[in-house]
């Protein structure tokens, strides 16, 4: 049973980090948002966190207490990111009100899990990581049914819908369990085997979401056929036409610069004034908008 816990908790790292690694890349082509990168690293973070007495050789009663007091402000930490995540992928209104008021509670539940840490009382600290998590991956998966998605991510709208659906079917089921669990004394038991649910969840969430990424990130790069006539009335440049092709070939900013001889200052100028002219916000709003149907 432990062999099977560590290789768990290796598939676990080893499927985060690959999927950390092409989001930061998807970055870095405008293809992904830096809120799904810091709602990856958390995801990571906690499981790091939660299993770190496995990976130490010695480990003592201080360690244990804060391994634990560290799991649950990562916790914390986690629900601030799916919901800051949940509000820039999504068509909001006062999206920046509701991230406030998502860091404000967290910071709350934060000084009061610290209050019982300090009080002993450290299973108080982790119900209440946990609840605030509960609450927040149900506000977060309301959010994603009842309102559209931002442009990166309407092509896996409705895959996206479907997971929301599953998640939450199965956080009523894990409510029941929880409750289940109380009634019968077994929060040891689901303390303990917390982390390893943890695990699985991230193995499935990385099998679902790695693939998807790795193909939209090829994709951008096969080459396009761009509407001159569109861009004539938008009234773009020969010059910008130029960045432009690169551009939305996945090329960077450097490349781009190489390529046409121009330094990386006017290569800048020229994607902020095409960003401009077609009122456009990220390379594929712009390859969608200017490519042949």
């Amino acid at each position: 049973m432990e062999a099977l816990k560590i290789l768990f908790l290796i598939l676990a790292y080893t499927l985060g980090i690959s999927l950390l690694i092409v989001q930061i890349i998807s970055y870095l082509k405008e293809l992904e948002y830096k809120e799904t990168i810091f709602l990856t690293f958390s995801f990571l973070l906690v499981i790091v966190l939660s299993t770190l007495q496995n990976l130490v050789i010695v480990s003592n009663e201080k360690f244990e207490s804060i391994q634990k007091l560290s799991t649950s402000i990562s916790t914390i930490i986690l629900s601030v990111a799916i919901a800051i995540n949940v509000h820039r992928e999504r068509v909001l209104a006062r999206r920046q009100t509701r991230n406030k008021a998502v860091v404000l509670i967290a910071v709350v539940i934060s000084i009061i899990i610290l209050f019982f840490y300090l009080t002993k009382q450290q299973i108080i600290s982790y119900i209440l990581s946990g609840s605030f998590l509960f609450i927040t991956v149900i506000y977060s998966m309301l959010v994603i049914l009842k309102n559209d998605p931002e442009e990166l991510l309407k092509e896996r709208e409705k895959s996206e819908r479907l997971t929301a659906i599953f998640i939450l079917v199965s956080m009523v089921g894990t409510l029941i369990l929880f409750l289940f669990s109380i009634q019968f004394n077994f929060l040891n038991r689901l303390e303990s085997s917390s982390p390893y649910a943890l695990s699985v969840i991230c193995i499935g969430l990385c099998l679902v979401k790695l693939p998807q990424d790795i193909k939209r990130l090829a994709n951008f790069g096969q080459p396009k056929v761009i509407d001159t006539n569109q861009l004539d009335k938008f009234q773009v440049t020969r010059r910008e036409k130029e960045v432009l092709q690169l551009l939305i070939q996945g090329k960077t900013y450097k490349e781009i610069g190489e390529e046409l001889f121009i330094s990386l200052p006017t290569v800048k100028t020229h994607v902020s004034r095409i960003y401009e002219k077609l009122q456009v916000r990220n390379r594929l709003e712009l390859s969608n908008l200017v490519k042949q149907s």
